[in-house]
């Protein structure tokens, strides 16, 4: 199974152009200037080709004032993107929007293909809510990236698969948390968000896509 460094590579060629041109959707220093670059135009190229707006204060696209934001992005290598925003609005009702392109997840962004919204119901959202505000989110306690050397001081490796990029946003404050679907394993707040935002959306992605879904 090729590894990483042979998508990175096609995304790097793919993404450079249009990441150093674009409006950006993560705030400066998020990353180191290289993977900056790297990571806008792969997770943002993503986002844009979905249609969604950045979310980090004083990107210029914020939501509205008052607004709680949760957004997940799905990108499985070799098939369909997803992203699903949760917004919680002022009167403390949750509503959904799901989306896919026709792009695959670990390449091209491809065009919008489709788009639909509701509300989420009440159980439903005060779980997520729950599990965020339980696992530290808000309070950036949950790293962008997970450490690179696991105990023992062997290097985390993964093949191709699924990453995942969750964004959290409210009045000034917004987190945003990274994860290939490998490095989730024994991450129980960040897999049950996962299941969650999916039921919350009624999105059901494609066989295999996503290692834990079925757990």
């Amino acid at each position: 199974m090729p590894k990483p460094i042979i998508t990175l590579v096609t995304l790097i060629l793919l993404t450079t152009c249009v990441a150093s041109t674009a409006e950006p959707y993560f705030p400066r220093g998020t990353w180191d200037v290289d993977r900056m670059l790297f990571y806008e135009g792969w997770f943002g190229g993503h986002l844009r080709a979905m249609r969604e707006k950045p979310l980090f204060a004083g990107s210029g696209a914020n939501e509205e004032d008052g607004e709680t934001v949760i957004r997940v992005l799905i990108l499985p290598t070799f098939s369909t993107p997803h992203v699903i925003r949760l917004t919680v609005d002022t009167d403390g009702e949750m509503g959904f929007v799901k989306k896919t392109s026709s792009g695959q997840g670990g390449y091209d962004g491809g065009v919008l293909r489709t788009e639909a919204s509701g509300p989420v119901a009440e159980r439903t959202a005060m779980a997520i809510l729950n599990e965020v505000g339980g696992a530290g989110i808000w309070a950036g306690r949950v790293p962008v990236e997970p450490a690179q050397v696991a105990a023992g001081g062997t290097v985390t490796v993964c093949s191709d698969g699924t990453q995942l990029v969750f964004e959290f946003a409210r009045r000034d404050t917004y987190q945003i948390i990274s994860r290939h679907e490998c490095e989730l394993e024994g991450d129980d707040a960040l897999r049950n968000l996962v299941r969650l935002t999916l039921f919350a959306a009624d999105v059901r992605l494609q066989r295999d896509d996503l290692s834990f879904d079925a757990d």
